[in-house]
């Protein structure tokens, strides 16, 4: 494929695996893909409580402090995705990851 795409139809051609993405973002991109379907209400109520985020705080605990449990991580998810809420530290998406307001918020 190289011999004939370069110089025809590109410059260069390079082979991407898992091995060269980080195992984090793998994780993170499979959960933006599982949460892409908005869920207006819940999406509402996260997107209100992240106006109101003054600290870094897990997901788990932000979501029972919302009320919302379990039933709102795909939302949260997706408030990352979007820039409503950012990693603190980069790292795969998970209940106890510590999210803060993020810049679209």
């Amino acid at each position: 494929v190289k011999k004939s795409a370069v110089g025809n139809i590109c410059d260069a051609v390079a082979t991407v695996t898992e091995r060269n993405i980080s195992p984090a973002e793998v994780h993170n991109a499979e959960l933006y893909h599982a949460a892409r379907r908005p869920e207006p209400a819940i999406d509402a109520a996260i997107l209100d409580a992240l106006a109101q985020l003054r600290g870094p705080v897990s997901i788990n605990q932000f979501l029972e402090d919302v009320g919302l449990s379990g039933r709102g991580f795909f939302s949260v998810a997706r408030a990352i995705r979007f820039g409503h809420a950012r990693l603190f530290t980069y790292e795969k998406i998970r209940g106890k990851t510590l999210i803060e307001r993020g810049v679209a918020a």
